[in-house]
Order: C-alpha cells, then structure tokens, then sequence
C-alpha cells in the first residue's frame, strides 16, 4: 500500500466495531498464521510484512488497539536495517497506519506528529509518490487544527510532487482541498482556480486509467495471438482460422470499445454522454429499448436517467415515471454485482433457464424491492446460491421462484431478450445500463462483453460530468452572490458597472439616452431606530418590489448600498420622460407601509443626471445624480431634481 492510498482513500475504518467482516476474516486468520510461520523461521523481512498487513486488517475492521500492536510491531522490525528500501517503504506505511488510527480517535495531535515522522522518512527515502500521499493527509490536519498556514504549504506541496510524478488521484484530492481552504477564506480566485485544477487532474487520472485499461486488454490479446501461433502446429486448419476470426472480432471489439470510450469520456454533460451512448450502441446491436438507471444510495433504489424505447426517447417530465419498477431485472443485477443476460424471457415464466442453472439468492432492502419474496428450497433441482442479508439470515429463492417473480409481470415481459450491467467507478455504484430486444436471442457473448467493457468508460464519463456539474453549479452560485444585492436580491453597484455600457452601446444605435437616478429614502433612520434593523430590511424589500413594478425590464434597478439605490432608464428618447418616472416612483413610495399594525411613511430624494448630455463616465454620472439628491435632501425631501436644474415642484 502507498501512503495512505496515495492521497485517495486512507485507512477508513468499516464494519461492526470489535468485529471482523465476512471479507475480513479469512484475510485475518492467514496473516496471523503467516506471522507465526515467518516468527519460528526467523524471517524479519517476512515476520515485517506480515504485521504490517495484520495491522491494515484489524484498522479496515476497527480493532484500533490491536491494529495499533501489529504496526508497531511492523515498525520495529523495519527499524533493524534501514538500507534496504523494503524496510524504509513498510516503516513508512506503519507510521502512517498509526497515524490513521489516531485520526479516527480524534487524536489530531498525535496523528500530526505520525504524519511528520513518516515525512521525513520519505525524504529520507526519496521516496516521492507515498511523500506526496502523506503531504495531502498532513495538509487535512491542519485545516482540521485550523493551521491554514501549514494545511496550505503541505497541499500545495503534494500536489507539486503528485502531479510531477503522475499520481492524478492524489494531485486531484489536494487541489480539491486547496479549493475548499480558499472559499472558506474568501479567495474565490484561488478557489476557481484551483477547482478547475482539481477538474483536470480527475479528468488525467481518468484518462491515465482509461489507458491502463486499454494496455491491459492490448497485453491480453497480444498473449493470446503468441499462444495460439506457438501450439498453431498442434492444432487443425480449421482450428487455426476459428482462433484468428476470434482474434480479429477481438480486435475489432477492442477498437471498437476505445472509440466509444474516447467519444464519451470527453463530454463533460451527462446529458450528451448518454445520448451519444446511445447512438454509438444503436450502430453495434438491436435496440428497442435502452435506458440507464443511477442508484439512490438513500432509497436503495434505481432512478430512470434516460431511455430510448423504439428510437424514441422517453420525456419523464411528461411521463413521470423516473423509479424503474420494482420487478425489474436491473435490482438482480446491482444485487448480484454481474452482467445479466437474458437470452429469453418468456422461458422465465416457464421456470426454464433463462437466468442459468444457478438460483437467485435475495436479501434484505433489496430483496423487498425484487417483490419481497423469501422462501427456500429448489424446486426446479437447480443448485441454491445463498448469501447473508442485512439481517444475518439466510434467504433464497429457486429458479422458478425467481423467474416468476422478475419475468412475470415485469416491465422486461414485453422483451425477448436483454442484457443488464452495472455502472460502477472507483468502488461506487452509478447504476445499470440495459438493452433490450423484442427478439429472443438478440445478443451474443461478445456483444455482453462489449457492453461490460463500455460500462466502465460510461462510469467514468458519468464520474466526469458529475463532477463539472457540481463545480459549475458552484461558480454560478459564487457569481450570484458576487453580483448580486444579498438583501434584495437586484444587482449591486459591480454588476451595475457592468451592465451600463450595454445601455451606452444601444443609446450610440438608436440616437438614444440614458438616466441616472440616484435615490436615498427619507425617514427611513427613523423607522429603522423605532421597530429594528429587521423592520429596516422589510421597508427596503418593499420599496424595492414597488419601483420594479414601475419600471421597463430593460431599465437597470440597482442597490448602492445602506438605503441608496439606483435606476439606469435605457433607450430614453426624451430627457424629461426621466422626470415622468421620478414622479411615480415619489408617488408609490408615499403609500403607508404598515409594521406593527401601524402605518408608517417613508419618502424618496431622487438627483438624475442624463447620458451624454452630462457626462460619457459611469462614475461622474453617478456622482452628478448623488449630488442632485443631496441638493434635494438639503432643501425640502421626497422630491427630484437634475443635475443642471432644481426642480420646485412639490
């Protein structure tokens, strides 16, 4: 194991406290025998390793006094010859073991100090991948310990050395973090920046496994092509050209996968991603139906994303059938974690074989969203398959059983024939992709293994898209409030500077002007030292709504700050009309305003200043109209004036 995980994971604590999961406890009982063989052999190096991965299965399950035992012990059998890098990397994983356990007994303190120790081991190593994984975990403490100094250095050193040395994954967390640090401190720069960085490094790491993946599969078949040429002299002609037509159609399925894998993988809207899915599989099998479903991790259930069916996709938010029926196959296939095929599903309601030999074991939520049937027992002589359920006890359903319940009534029942995978990246369920054919028998082995392949890409596709979504909802909602009065709601004085040289350019269009009116209410201290700031905030509320509903919506209505506001009157033919609209916002802010269950007056002194007439600067004409209102404010209140002119009408 890297240092914690590189970055991506750590030792996460899971499973009852002071118990071993079933996973767990084979793991367990070899280590501990491993140990002891290791122990009477006088093998440190083996005895070493065999507490380290002891210590790694007690932390996974809990036992952190035990787990803390066996990475000491790991530790001090590393301790005795430092020359060997075995030695340095497995020092280095127990001490950030220890680390982690006191990180999950809230011991922050003492996991810093952990932390620290195997830092400078791996400086001491040189070694930078598990340096760059403890970096990242030594930067969450200190934003934890609210060091933002220290949490800042140490991220940003671990993603210098991540990303010089490919670990995206652990390049990808800290810059994740470093975004968080940054919009908690209000350096919303720095926080776009280094999201977008976050964004790049998933999108690399997801490319990177995406590449291993294809090599894989490349060293798969270049294996298989060297095995066949080398027994090629042992076997018939005719053997020998069915092995190569296997090797082209592997080949050709291969390239076919990376091509659906790169068209998909670059979109980053899920929308397009399964809409482009779609359109690359039609070309490859028979389609009547196809849809993805995601997983609730909440409701256990499955939610319609998009379906096809006969070529036309499905409008839910006219339909509204978003959950996918509790008979369908697509909870067999998330409860069994496999691709289903269904050759034929009419033989389901005849308890043929259709699901294979093998019964259908069912438990817990899940088993309830299949139809909550239970029962034991073969009655079609098919062997049981038999798992725990949630509540310990054992649960099965025979052949029959289970066709009867998944095929007899099922939306599946109007299909001859489907294949069902799940959609899983980095140890998460998305959901299920399924295609289905009105024929039986529509899909073969090769197609299911294409679609089984594909469905890794579709998950990182989906992973993707998932992720920008999330940060471009953020910077939208960080925009909004940067642009954004957060009392009113109306644009503030940054997004007014904005907007006005839109209105300027439309004034040069049309021979046009453009109004400033620069307002300030009158008595409103008053109301606001009688009721309270909360009262005040309601008078603003309310005479914001009252001049929107008089002015144009191309007009701009803005708020300067405190109880000054501004409305920009665009595409104004005559300077007067400005006059016009000063009148009626006067006229409605008189209306009483009741708080308390009393009336209460307030007025309104507006100063208006005239684009070009006055001035070609947004800021002198602003300060034009505020001394207008001022001049207003001084002399006798709740009326208007122009800059170049008092008006006394009252």
């Amino acid at each position: 194991m890297g240092a914690l995980g590189g970055g991506n994971g750590g030792y996460g604590g899971s499973g009852d406290a002071g118990a071993l999961s079933v996973d767990v406890v084979g793991a367990y009982d070899y280590f501990v025998r491993a140990k002891d063989i290791f122990t009477a052999l006088g093998d440190a190096e083996g005895r070493m390793l065999a507490c380290l991965l002891l210590g790694h299965c007690l932390f996974e399950s809990s036992q952190y006094g035990e787990a803390e035992t066996a990475f000491a012990g790991a530790l001090g059998e590393a301790g005795g010859d430092k020359t060997k890098r075995l030695c340095g990397n497995v020092a280095i994983d127990a001490l950030c073991g220890l680390g982690s356990i006191r990180v999950a007994q809230q011991r922050c303190d003492e996991a810093n100090a952990y932390f620290s120790k195997a830092l400078d081991l791996c400086a001491e190593e040189r070694n930078m991948s598990k340096q760059a994984g403890v970096m990242y975990w030594l930067g969450l403490l200190g934003q934890i310990n609210n060091n933002s100094a220290e949490a800042r250095r140490m991220l940003l050193g671990s993603v210098e050395i991540a990303a010089r040395d490919a670990e995206y994954r652990t390049a990808a967390s800290a810059s994740r973090a470093l975004s968080r640090g940054f919009f908690e401190s209000g350096q919303f720069d720095m926080y776009e920046y280094y999201s977008d960085l976050a964004s790049r490094y998933v999108n690399e790491a997801a490319k990177e496994e995406a590449g291993s993946e294809i090599k894989n599969l490349r060293s798969y078949y270049v294996k298989e092509n060297a095995r066949i040429i080398a027994n090629a002299e042992q076997h018939l002609r005719e053997s020998l050209l069915e092995r190569n037509v296997q090797l082209e159609e592997a080949n050709w399925q291969l390239n076919t996968i990376y091509n659906i894998g790169q068209s998909i993988t670059a979109l980053l809207d899920i929308g397009e991603v399964l809409r482009t899915l779609y359109t690359e599989l039609r070309a490859l099998m028979h389609l009547d139906s196809f849809f993805i479903a995601s997983y609730n991790d909440e409701s256990n259930l499955l939610e319609y994303q998009i379906m096809y069916e006969d070529g036309q996709e499905v409008d839910f938010s006219r339909d509204g059938r978003r959950q996918v029926p509790a008979g369908d196959l697509a909870y067999l296939c998330v409860y069994k974690n496999d691709t289903l095929v269904i050759e034929d599903v009419a033989s389901m309601e005849r308890g043929g074989g259709a699901l294979g030999d093998r019964g259908v074991a069912l438990g817990g939520r899940l088993g309830a969203a299949l139809g909550g049937m239970t029962g034991g027992g073969t009655a079609d002589g098919g062997s049981t398959n038999r798992v725990l359920n949630g509540g310990g006890a054992s649960h099965a359903l025979d052949v029959g059983d289970a066709n009867r319940a998944l095929g007899g009534e099922g939306a599946a029942r109007a299909f001859g024939s489907a294949v069902y995978t799940c959609l899983r990246t980095k140890g998460r369920l998305f959901g299920v992709l399924c295609v289905r054919s009105k024929k039986t028998r529509s899909y073969n082995n090769h197609q299911a293994k294409l679609l089984d392949a594909v469905s890794s890409y579709v998950s990182i596709a989906l992973d993707n898209a998932t992720i920008y979504q999330k940060l471009d909802e953020v910077s939208r909602k960080v925009a909004e409030l940067a642009n954004h009065d957060t009392l009113t709601g109306i644009p503030n004085r940054r997004l007014l500077m904005e907007l006005v040289p839109k209105a300027y350019a439309n004034a040069l269009r049309t021979n046009s002007k453009v109004a400033f009116l620069f307002m300030d209410l009158d008595n409103f201290k008053i109301i606001n030292d009688k009721y309270g700031h909360q009262a005040g905030d309601e008078v603003l509320r309310v005479f914001k709504d009252r001049v929107l509903g008089l002015i144009r919506s191309t007009d701009i209505f803005a708020r300067m700050g405190g109880d000054e506001f501004v409305v920009v009157m665009t595409d104004l033919k005559i300077s007067l009309n400005a006059g016009t609209l000063a009148r009626k916002i006067i006229r409605e802010t008189a209306k009483p305003i009741m708080i308390e269950g009393a009336d209460n007056n307030i007025g309104v002194s507006i100063g208006i200043s005239i684009y070009p007439e006055d001035s070609k600067d947004t800021d002198v004409l602003i300060v034009m109209a505020d001394e207008a209102m001022y001049r207003v404010k001084r002399e006798y209140k709740n009326n208007f004036t122009f800059f170049n002119e008092i008006n006394d009408e009252r």
